[in-house]
């Protein structure tokens, strides 16, 4: 195959209108070798195709395990792995302990007298304060009505 066929071939395998024939005339092409650096992008593609056709499939898995079962290289529990795992557990128990003290209210104090009397003496001083700025509301709900009245007396004129 020569290099102006190859481009027909490539363009027709780009369209997607290559047969399977014609797609392993491609591959044969660029596994060659000996092609000229004209298509560094296809050489690569199908160089892929060629070393994945090359490659065996893997072993099944129980043939890998019982090799490694003969090798006696499987090891049960490594005392480092459960030392990790105990850790873990201890640091769950811990991180749920808190969460459970925290929510059960078993941590929470009672005030004291003296904290209820200064919450009393301060609500009822600000109750006092607040009746005593409520009372020009009055003046303010007056003086808000005159000036709307007087609006309108004005826009008629």
């Amino acid at each position: 195959m020569d290099l102006k066929e190859a481009q027909q071939l490539l363009e027709k395998y780009y369209n997607g209108d290559t047969s399977l024939q014609e797609e392993a005339q491609l591959r044969t092409f660029f596994g060659e070798g000996g092609i000229p650096e004209v298509m560094p992008e296809e050489q690569m593609l199908f160089g892929y195709y060629a070393a994945a056709s090359k490659e065996q499939p893997a072993k099944r898995l129980n043939d890998l395990l019982e090799k490694s079962i003969a090798d006696k290289r499987i090891v049960p529990f490594s005392a480092n792995y459960l030392s990790r795992a105990a850790a873990a557990i201890v640091a769950c128990i811990f991180i749920l302990a808190g969460f459970w003290i925290v929510n059960t209210g078993s941590t929470k104090r009672q005030p004291d007298q003296k904290s209820l009397i200064a919450y009393v003496q301060a609500r009822k001083s600000l109750m006092t304060l607040s009746m005593a700025l409520n009372k020009g509301g009055d003046k303010v709900k007056r003086i808000s009505k005159l000036n709307e009245i007087q609006e309108h007396i004005s826009k008629q004129k």
